[in-house]
């Protein structure tokens, strides 16, 4: 019914648990550990958009959130995570929510998506070529955060700046990284 939508998700069942499952798991973690990194998408048509551009490391959660036996399986590839979730609002607040999860649990990355848009979305506006360049420009946790913050709390309000000093400060003291 809905025209807008690109793929109607597969309803779970007995056999398939969407949240315990990462979409091309079996076949990128050969690759990812080979590469050191993996790079986590929100959907199927973004792991084939990384294809296009050589990246066969590429899984995707299915969906913006990840789960707890999601997050297990991304821990035993023990590597590199780059967060590529889609780079509109709710990719947003999906790499924000991934990261609240991880932080202590993976060493993840975040693909500094400026475009508001997902993967195969960027190859079709402007090219591989974008795409290749975007997957390279990555952040850290904090700096993510410094800016997603910032669209979370309104900072001409005191008690909301003060609430966002306070989550950054909190996110900085637990850092293990003493550089970062």
């Amino acid at each position: 019914e809905n025209e807008d939508a690109k793929y109607i998700n597969t309803s779970e069942t007995d056999l398939y648990h969407k949240g315990d499952l990462i979409f091309n798991y079996h076949r990128a973690k050969s690759e990812a550990r080979k590469e050191k990194r993996a790079y986590l998408v929100e959907g199927a048509m973004d792991v084939l958009a990384l294809e296009k551009v050589g990246m066969h490391n590429a899984i995707a959660t299915l969906g913006t959130a990840c789960t707890k036996e999601q997050l297990k399986l991304l821990s035993m590839l023990a590597v590199e995570i780059v967060v590529c979730y889609d780079g509109d609002r709710a990719g947003k607040n999906a790499t924000y929510k991934f990261g609240k999860m991880a932080k202590n649990r993976c060493s993840f990355t975040i693909v500094d998506n400026r475009l508001g848009l997902d993967p195969d979305e960027i190859i079709d506006a402007y090219g591989k070529e974008e795409l290749s360049h975007i997957l390279n420009k990555t952040i850290s946790w904090i700096d993510f955060l410094f800016e997603y913050l910032l669209t979370k709390y309104n900072l001409e309000n005191y008690s909301q700046k003060k609430e966002y000093a306070t989550e950054m400060a909190e996110e900085i003291a637990a850092l293990k990284d003493d550089f970062e």
